[in-house]
């Protein structure tokens, strides 16, 4: 069954990540604690983004982000 999703940031690409699963469970968990934690929602994928950032930021260089 195809899920069906509207985008409202258009400015973002599709990356997909394979992950074993344990680490997939505790991602997706840990999305689900922050959001009972902030009354927020939060999904794995803003998780995601925001490691990926962090580490981008991190380690600087030519593809560093400010």
């Amino acid at each position: 069954m195809a899920k069906t999703e509207k985008r409202e940031d258009k400015d973002k690409d599709r990356f997909t990540v394979y992950l074993p699963r344990d680490t997939r469970l505790a991602l997706l968990q840990r999305a689900l604690d922050e959001t009972a934690a902030t009354g927020r929602r939060v999904s794995a994928t803003e998780i995601a983004e925001r490691l990926i950032t962090e580490y981008l930021v991190r380690k600087g260089g030519k593809h560093g982000r400010a």
